[in-house]
């Protein structure tokens, strides 16, 4: 979406610091390996937070955390600088 934004011609002003953050690569990357690790993390915890979650469903998602966690992709893990004693 900034791409489209930065190619259209908008009267949007954005600072150099700014411009140069979200057109870095690195930083997305960041972004997408948090997002990756974090986003069954809160699913679960969204569900828990509703009135439908019954006692054993915090075993359930206790349960699904560890399997995503386990599953995680490599790249997510080196980003993360996990090893296999930090996932068990």
């Amino acid at each position: 979406m900034l791409s489209e934004i930065l190619k259209a011609d908008y009267d949007i002003d954005l600072c150099d610091e700014l411009k140069a953050l979200v057109t870095n690569q690195s930083y997305w990357k960041g972004v997408s390996t948090m997002e990756a690790l974090f986003k069954t993390i809160c699913s679960c915890l969204t569900y828990l937070e509703g009135d439908e979650a019954i006692f054993f469903a915090v075993y359930a998602c206790f349960v699904a955390i560890k399997f995503h966690i386990k599953t995680l992709n490599s790249v997510v893990e080196g980003a993360l600088d996990l090893t296999e004693n930090d996932i068990e």
